[in-house]
């Protein structure tokens, strides 16, 4: 695993050893911070369900001002301030949650909201339709939620999809909140 773009580029990220964790290929990874790319600079994000921090790192390593790492798993959090020394993140450019989605997304409501949520859940879990329904609660209007998935969402609620891809054995779909 490996930070793909930006100032830290190149590095090496730890990654995740029998914790349950499925990383984000590169190639589905590339993709998405293509499609974000006037997103991104300045912005806060989101890594919910964040594992190793690598959607996070890239953020931050592309121009993302504020990073939030949110995990239930205390293995993945600890898996994630590692990767965050090692490439060298300034504590003033993150915030790591050790909560559930909920709770992690309400604490990130409640400082403001992000402009870009990433979420990428145990698939099988069944967690789809609350985590959107939350997920955009805890969006600044205008902002993006993506959702990595094993297969097509079907949305709980109204809203704009701008992205949906599928990689094989991956589906990213990416949401719009409307400005109100």
């Amino acid at each position: 695993m490996r930070v793909i773009s930006g100032r830290f580029k190149g590095r090496k990220l730890l990654p995740p050893d029998g914790i349950g964790v499925r990383p984000t290929a590169d190639r589905v990874k590339e993709d998405v911070f293509s499609a974000l790319q006037n997103d991104l600079p300045n912005c806060t994000f989101a890594d919910v369900f964040c594992g190793s921090g690598a959607m996070g790192i890239e953020s931050l390593s592309r121009g993302a001002a504020e990073v939030y790492f949110c995990d239930a798993d205390k293995k993945s959090v600890e898996l994630t301030e590692k990767n965050l020394r090692i490439v060298g993140a300034k504590t003033s450019e993150y915030r790591i949650i050790h909560a559930d989605f909920r709770a992690g997304l309400d604490s990130i409501a409640a400082r403001g909201g992000a402009d870009i949520i990433y979420c990428d859940p145990p698939y099988a879990a069944g967690l789809y339709d609350d985590l959107i329904r939350t997920g955009l609660k805890a969006l600044k209007a205008g902002g993006v939620l993506v959702a990595e998935s094993q297969n097509e969402l079907t949305l709980p609620c109204a809203c704009v999809k701008t992205f949906e891809r599928n990689y094989g054995r991956v589906w990213v779909t990416m949401l719009k909140k409307e400005i109100q």
